[in-house]
């Protein structure tokens, strides 16, 4: 209806998709959001100027933010979705990033953007260093930077992978550092799934990073910021007690592999106890706990616990 009412390439009509790709994504329907945000992303394209001075321009800014806001959105969609590996999820977030540092100057909310761009881009290369093979001597091609591809070993390539997700996590952290965001006692908002700031992003923050350094294999480091991340969620009310059942879980795991089982069984259990709370006893988060909870306890001859 807006691209018959204001032009079918007309940036009104992107205005609009864009809008309703928002409207979908606050009631989690995250494909119709990246389909709206995608039909929004295909015209701002063609408004783009063709030569790279005339897009640095003043007169031209407002046009590069909505266009790098967009390509954000598309790529948060995609990570919604778990489309991790898509290679459009990295390159908007690229693409988005280089604009928003080019105009941080000028705006200060740029610098911010620049740095959930890093974030996502962690949260990403985290992923797909995850999902590189199960066996480690294969051989797999990956793109290790703009354009370049490279072959290697999956143990390499995931190593490699899960340091340029700490690499990008870090140039998050330094931006967030900077303007405050980092900080346990300023309010936060979540927008486009990362908080502007305050305690939640920090929750967020030491997550990615114990996740990262676990996969790593180092787990004090992971133990550190799970435990921090994890008091964080359970500080700020109950919205965020899921997050908190999440990390539980993946201390739990971690416990496991260690082995500490008596701590792994307390993790399990807690997590347990708040998804049960929050998301039903039906749920299969719960359904996942209880498995761990079960082996555990199969492990330790455990089999009279009801």
């Amino acid at each position: 209806y807006a691209r018959r009412t204001h032009g079918v390439d007309s940036l009104r009509a992107a205005d609009i998709l864009y809008d309703a790709g928002t409207s979908y994504w606050y009631m989690n329907e995250y494909e119709k959001a990246s389909e709206f945000w995608s039909a929004c992303l295909q015209i701002r394209i063609l408004h783009q100027p063709d030569d790279e001075s005339s897009r640095s321009t003043a007169d031209n800014a407002p046009n590069e933010l909505e266009f790098a806001k967009t390509l954000f959105n598309v790529a948060a969609s995609h990570c919604a979705m778990g489309r991790y590996t898509d290679p459009r999820t990295t390159a908007c977030l690229e693409d988005a990033r280089k604009v928003f540092l080019q105009h941080s100057d000028d705006e200060e909310g740029c610098y911010l953007e620049a740095a959930n761009c890093s974030f996502y881009l962690a949260l990403v290369h985290y992923f797909r260093g995850l999902g590189v093979g199960n066996n480690p001597n294969n051989l797999v091609r990956i793109e290790i930077e703009d354009g370049v591809f490279e072959e290697m070993t999956a143990e390499h390539a995931r190593i490699k992978l899960l340091e340029t997700a700490t690499k990008h996590l870090q140039e998050a952290g330094t931006i967030y550092r900077s303007r405050w965001y980092l900080t346990t006692s300023i309010s936060s908002e979540d927008k486009g799934g990362v908080p502007t700031g305050g305690p939640i992003l920090k929750a967020h923050y030491l997550y990615l990073q114990g996740s990262i350094v676990n996969a790593l294999e180092k787990p004090q480091r992971a133990i550190g910021a799970y435990a921090h991340a994890c008091h964080i969620y359970k500080s700020n009310g109950d919205t965020y007690l899921v997050y908190a059942a999440s990390v539980l879980y993946a201390m739990g795991q971690l416990y496991t592999t260690l082995p500490d089982d008596t701590l792994a069984l307390k993790c399990f259990d807690e997590s347990l106890q708040l998804r049960q709370k929050q998301l039903g006893r039906n749920h299969g988060a719960v359904g996942t706990a209880l498995f761990e909870l079960a082996n555990i306890h199969a492990r330790l001859n455990n089999y009279s616990i009801g």
